[in-house]
């Protein structure tokens, strides 16, 4: 396709009008960076819905719980829609007076490049396809219930929380290789895609491996919690704000070379109207070393980025969305990779979540 017949084609996707702009551009970064943003904020309806269709095949197919199996110690048994996080226990107690809790997720009627803030209920918040009901239901039941000594519960909860990163890893690596199959089908732009399917190919034979490394230390995680031999340790501390939770995973593994794995689980919880935050890691001397680092920094700028980073892993109750300052709201709404943030925004989101 040339140029001319690209720039006469009304039916335009995003590909598309990236590529008009670093032709444009040229070697210019700086240009380019402002003219991607520009596109970014104010999308063609074109482009939208060709990006919403791709969303919808890539992405939105892929999470019906039946293309999914439990996986747990290898169960074959067809997954449920599992809770990340306890609805019972934090979620639910969070609701407004509809019966609602907030998440982030895309705006697909204006720009699926910007989140918004979108209600839902408690028992569909942090669900992915995740285990069968049988290991959902009896792994779990001590840490449903509110009455679980500490230990048991960052255990029991960082081994769900692993089991949802397997997930999501497993899903980057589906939507890489169906990617990486449609620019290969593209062949009158193939010069110009063949570095993104080498970059794809890559990521994805690094997802293999970090899967691979996950189901290792899941099972030890587990297995500890079975012999009361706890895998998992933990730093906590009171914060003031009781309306969010969150939990997210660190993987800070150096792939390139044969260190240990370097897990942490972050994680804001509200036990009876005591909120804490707590940085848990495997039990090992990389890690814990990543916990102290992060535990001491909660405040600044690497808390700040981790919060923008992981944005989607929020449940937010109406009153706290509605104490959020402008700033921190336009933050969250914009992603990470796509709209990066400087080191003011990060230290300003770090405090509003954090004090």
């Amino acid at each position: 396709m040339t140029d001319v017949s690209r720039a006469e084609n009304s039916d335009r996707s995003l590909t598309d009008y990236i590529y008009e702009i670093h032709e444009m551009a040229g070697h210019n970064p700086f240009l380019r960076q402002i003219l991607e943003k520009a596109l970014y904020e104010n999308l063609p309806d074109d482009a939208r819905k060709k990006l919403n269709d791709t969303t919808k095949k890539n992405y939105i197919s892929l999470l019906d719980k039946k293309n999914w199996k439990c996986g747990h110690l290898g169960c074959e048994v067809k997954s449920c829609l599992s809770h990340e996080v306890s609805d019972s226990v934090f979620i639910s107690k969070m609701k407004d007076n509809n019966g609602k809790v907030y998440i982030l997720k895309p705006n697909l009627k204006t720009n699926p490049l910007i989140d918004e803030f979108s209600e839902i209920y408690p028992n569909s918040a942090t669900t992915y396809p995740g285990y069968c009901s049988y290991h959902d239901r009896e792994l779990f039941k001590d840490i449903d219930s509110e009455k679980c000594e500490k230990n048991v519960f960052y255990n029991k909860q960082s081994l769900r929380t692993l089991h949802r990163e397997n997930f999501e890893v497993k899903l980057k690596i589906l939507m890489a290789q169906s990617i990486v199959k449609e620019m290969q089908e593209t062949i009158e732009l193939e010069e110009y895609f063949s570095e993104n399917i080498i970059y794809l190919n890559r990521k994805i034979e690094l997802y293999k491996l970090k899967l691979e490394r996950m189901d290792n230390i899941y099972n030890i995680i587990y297995f500890g919690i079975i012999n009361d031999d706890y895998k998992i340790k933990y730093l906590e501390f009171d914060i003031q704000k009781i309306g969010y939770i969150f939990s997210s995973f660190l993987n800070l593994t150096n792939y390139n070379s044969d260190n240990e794995e370097c897990f942490v689980f972050l994680y804001k919880i509200n036990f009876e109207n005591s909120p804490k935050f707590a940085v848990c890691y495997l039990d090992n001397i990389s890690s814990k070393n990543a916990a102290i680092e992060l535990h001491e920094a909660i405040k600044k700028s690497i808390m700040g980025d981790i919060l923008h980073s992981k944005r989607r892993r929020f449940v937010f109750s109406a009153d706290f969305i509605n104490e959020l300052s402008d700033l921190s709201k336009e933050i969250l709404e914009r992603d990470a990779e796509i709209f990066p943030i400087g080191p003011i925004e990060q230290i300003w989101l770090a405090s509003e979540f954090m004090d």
